[in-house]
């Protein structure tokens, strides 16, 4: 079982995530796996509030094509580390974004 990760909210409380312990850093010796060891210094809000610009972006210059999809999707994978805080996800680019566009014909 993986250890957690708290993640504030901006109107109190806060959500836990499941990290592996790659994205934690040193543990604590007596951490058992499930246990909360690490807090984001950050809210989910904000951290979801850097992403929004980038999300709009693609969706302003899809929907300004000559012939604009009806439907603009996406995804954006997301890491959370006990250090950086909340990171869109490394890895392939491929895996860091996934766009779908849909075209209904009349």
């Amino acid at each position: 079982m993986p250890y957690l990760i708290e993640v504030p909210l901006e109107e109190g409380g806060s959500i836990a995530i499941e990290a592996d312990e790659g994205s934690l850093g040193p543990v604590r010796a007596s951490a058992r796996p499930g246990e909360v060891v690490a807090t984001v210094g950050e809210t989910l809000e904000s951290a979801i509030d850097r992403i929004r610009p980038a999300a709009a972006s693609i969706a302003k210059r899809l929907q300004a094509t000559e012939h604009p999809p009806t439907a603009v999707r996406v995804e954006f994978g997301v890491t959370v580390s006990a250090s950086a805080g909340l990171v869109i996800a490394k890895g392939t680019a491929a895996a860091n974004m996934l766009v779908t566009l849909t075209w209904e014909r009349q």
